[in-house]
């Protein structure tokens, strides 16, 4: 909850109430919400990480079968994630 107060801070600091959203305001958004997707992103991976350890350390293939799942999704959606911005930026 906290981390979603502390970027809706951030994400409104650019507005004023009476003006509408600058170039910089939006830019500061846009640089926020990919913070935010590869902070969550930081916590799946450790989240699988997690899961690995666990894995090994109770010798289950289903951990580590599922943490190995959830990090490959992971790494995808980072890519993804990266490519998109990375046209965006490109086509603007």
């Amino acid at each position: 909850m906290r981390l979603a107060i502390t970027f809706g801070r951030q994400t409104y600091a650019g507005w004023n109430g009476v003006t509408s959203w600058t170039q910089a305001a939006e830019a500061n958004r846009h640089s926020i919400a990919i913070a935010e997707g590869f902070t969550y992103s930081a916590l799946w991976m450790g989240y699988g990480a997690l899961l690995m350890v666990i894995g090994f350390w109770r010798k289950s293939a289903f951990f580590r079968w599922q943490a190995l799942f959830l990090i490959a999704a992971t790494i995808v959606k980072v890519l993804f994630m990266t490519s998109r911005s990375s046209i965006a930026d490109i086509a603007s």
